[in-house]
Parts: structure tokens; C-alpha cells; sequence
């Protein structure tokens, strides 16, 4: 028999399927439960997702589907989960808040895009929280990054100026 190797050169990432559905701000969702990576949860998971992390999995209304938000992996303990899942769902509704932005900025948030002038909470509706927020208070202005440093959003005195995706 012949055994084949692979060099690491020629190995090539595997990227997750893409989302199939994002859910707008205001849906409304329960938990259903967390599940935190055991091996027998691993071991069911599918392998092109996060299988490690602990997940919330939620409920929506009128919809059948499972829904998941993938938490950090250090998210051990009831403190450090709640304190995750309090970043992504809130008990406020920010319906009345997205009613007020100016409609190019509505339809925006809706696909996931930015607008110059969005005001910091119109870009987390639409590209959630940053991992990492550079404020410069004497200038009035802040950076944005989120995970990986693949996407970047720039404010000028509570007003987004511009992004990089």
C-alpha cells in the first residue's frame, strides 16, 4: 500500500457555508437553551462550524429553524454567557430607533450595509458590535474593528465618515 501525504503549503482553509438567514433588529427570539462543547455536542456537531465554542440556540416566532448565536470560547461560567448573549439581544425594542433613521439608512441596516452620517447604533443594527472601539475624546473621533480586522468603520463626532470592508 502507498500512503499520501498532504504538505501544509497545499492545504487550503475551509470556509463555513454562508449565513441563510439574518435576522433584522426587532425580532423578537427565546432561548432556548446553551450548549456548551462536550465532546458528545462536538462529536454532532457539523464540521464546518464552530464546534468548540459554547452556542445559544434560540427560538423565533412562526419559524421552525433552529437559530444560533456562536459564543467565545471562554464563555464558561452563567456570568460570562448572559454577558455575551446581553451584547447581540436586548429587551428593548429598537424598533422605535430604526423608525426614526432617515429611509437610505433603514434599507441599509436591511442588507447588512453602511451609509455615510450612520450614527453608532445604526452601525452595530448593521454590522453588529465591534470586537474593538479606538476612541480619540479630544479629536471626537473613534474606530471600529471587528474580528479579524476585515471590516473597519470611522466616526467624526458620532457620525460614520467612512469603512473599510
Amino acid at each position: 500500500t502507498e500512503i499520501y501525504t498532504l504538505s501544509l503549503h497545499d492545504a487550503l482553509p475551509i470556509s463555513p457555508p454562508p449565513a441563510e438567514r439574518i435576522l433584522p433588529p426587532g425580532t423578537a427570539v427565546r432561548i432556548r437553551e446553551v450548549e456548551f462543547p462536550t465532546g458528545w455536542v462536538i462529536a454532532r456537531r457539523v464540521v464546518m462550524t464552530p464546534r468548540y465554542h459554547p452556542w445559544a440556540l434560540l427560538d423565533v416566532p412562526g419559524d421552525e429553524r433552529t437559530y444560533v448565536i456562536v459564543l467565545s470560547q471562554t464563555a464558561a461560567s452563567f456570568e460570562a454567557v448572559r454577558g455575551e448573549l446581553e451584547r447581540v439581544l436586548s429587551t428593548d425594542d429598537p424598533a422605535p430607533v430604526l423608525a426614526a433613521l432617515p429611509p437610505e439608512q433603514r434599507d441599509a441596516i436591511g442588507r447588512k450595509e453602511l451609509v455615510e452620517g450612520m450614527s453608532p447604533r445604526a452601525v452595530e443594527m448593521a454590522w453588529g458590535l465591534p470586537e474593538r472601539r479606538r476612541i480619540d475624546r479630544p479629536a471626537a473621533t473613534e474606530e471600529w474593528t471587528w474580528p479579524g480586522g476585515r471590516r473597519r468603520a470611522f466616526f467624526q463626532d458620532e457620525r460614520l465618515v467612512r469603512w473599510e470592508r
